[in-house]
């Protein structure tokens, strides 16, 4: 027979590890389940095409803050022009996602040169809306 001394302090500490690990892997659960959907909410939708643009200015923003106590955050931003049937459209949109940290985002806009060329993706039902692939 085992002795109730030593067995009770065990399988407390089992439950309590037991308990962690479960609370652990809730916390990774959910961390993989909101980088799938932010990954679905910027794709690329599969039946839009790519085109060829080009960058005419870049820029850092503000992200949106859901809440006033959130710290400020910085997304850096491309202006860009396209061309589909010889009409010319100029739209921006994010190349990166926010960073607390503007120097992130300046380093970021670094790889996107004005004058430079990106790969648009384009709507071909409504040639106006476009999107850029975020890395």
């Amino acid at each position: 027979m085992i002795n109730s001394e030593i067995l009770r302090p065990l399988l407390c500490g089992l439950l309590c590890v037991g308990g962690a690990l479960v609370v652990l892997a809730g916390v990774i659960a959910i961390i993989v389940i909101n980088q799938k959907n932010s990954r679905e909410k910027y794709a690329v939708p599969k039946h839009w095409l790519p085109v060829q643009g080009r960058i005419t200015a870049t820029s850092i923003e503000e992200a949106a803050r859901s809440n006033t106590d959130e710290d400020e955050s910085y997304l850096p931003m491309v202006t860009f022009d396209y061309a589909i049937e010889g009409k010319v459209y100029s739209e921006k949109d994010a190349v990166g996602r926010p960073s607390n940290l503007a120097l992130k985002a300046r380093r970021t806009l670094e790889q996107y040169p004005i004058g430079g060329n990106i790969t648009v993706y384009y709507n071909p039902e409504k040639v106006d809306e476009c999107r850029l692939k975020i890395p």
